[in-house]
């Protein structure tokens, strides 16, 4: 059997899955439009769940603090630096996995323009409705927006989608191969986001500091479905280690929120 090259990319960074089709969290939850995207971070009530440390903190400051305000200009600006990082372009076809809100999806139909498509993923209804609200907005400089919502937590909700036809992939602290599945469930589940990633395209994969994944394990199981990639690193504002309304605190939630993955195809198909 084939080895993987992978390729880890290291932001130094400012981030923090949970599970397959999953509720979008972390960056892209709660905003849904450019007009949103200045909420302050904390403004919706933080929960235990994955992804819960990039919505804002479980504390909050006060609404409007200088505090609250910095915390969301930095998530900010490591939103946009994974975007720029991503590289999209006129025309591409691309996929949020847990897409929630849509921060990212509505910022991807921008750069992609009338010519792309964005495939936007989530299992929770109203992240659901959001989404379809924001694909309704006329806006004729915009990619079209096709809202899938998932049957459960295993379900791609990109059945429909051609065989190799995405150039993009995001996963944006909306997954987390803990082993909470079966792994022959996991396997099933990314060889299927395999089939529609184009031969050039790229899955960029972040997972929370809440997930008690390893980066070893990650890379083992995307290789074991198929995928390859490589590793180089990425520059992004980071909070201050006494941030108090930062949650990954300890050394181990720290160093997992540094990683993110890109995996692409293998030449010739895994088997």
């Amino acid at each position: 059997m084939h080895r993987a090259a992978f390729r880890v990319v290291v932001w130094t960074s400012v981030l923090g899955g949970a599970v397959a089709c999953e509720r979008g969290r972390g960056w892209g939850a709660g905003e849904g439009s450019h007009e949103a995207s200045h909420e302050v971070a904390g403004s919706e009530a933080p929960t235990e769940e994955h992804g819960a440390e990039l919505r804002g903190p479980r504390r909050p400051p006060a609404l409007g603090s200088e505090g609250a305000r910095d915390h969301a200009a930095m998530i900010e600006r490591a939103r946009e630096r994974l975007l720029e990082h991503a590289q999209l372009g006129p025309g591409m076809s691309i996929a949020e996995i847990g897409a929630s809100r849509g921060w990212f999806v509505d910022r991807a139909a921008l750069a992609l323009g009338p010519t792309g498509v964005v495939y936007a993923t989530d299992i929770d209804p109203e992240a659901v409705a959001a989404l379809r609200e924001l694909a309704a907005r006329a806006n004729p400089e915009r990619a079209r927006i096709e809202v899938r919502a998932c049957a459960d937590e295993r379900d791609t909700g990109l059945r429909e989608v051609p065989d190799g036809s995405l150039q993009r992939m995001l996963m944006i602290d909306s997954l987390c191969f803990d082993g909470r599945f079966a792994r022959a469930d996991d396997v099933v589940y990314l060889r299927e986001l395999l089939r529609t990633l184009a031969p050039d395209g790229r899955l960029i994969h972040h997972m929370d500091c809440a997930c008690e994944a390893t980066a070893e394990g990650v890379i083992e199981l995307f290789e074991e479905a198929g995928f390859a990639a490589t590793v180089r690193r990425v520059e992004l504002p980071q909070p201050d280690p006494g941030d108090p309304t930062w949650t990954c605190q300890t050394p181990a939630q720290r160093e997992r929120h540094e990683l993110v993955f890109e995996f692409s195809r293998w030449a010739k198909r895994h088997r």
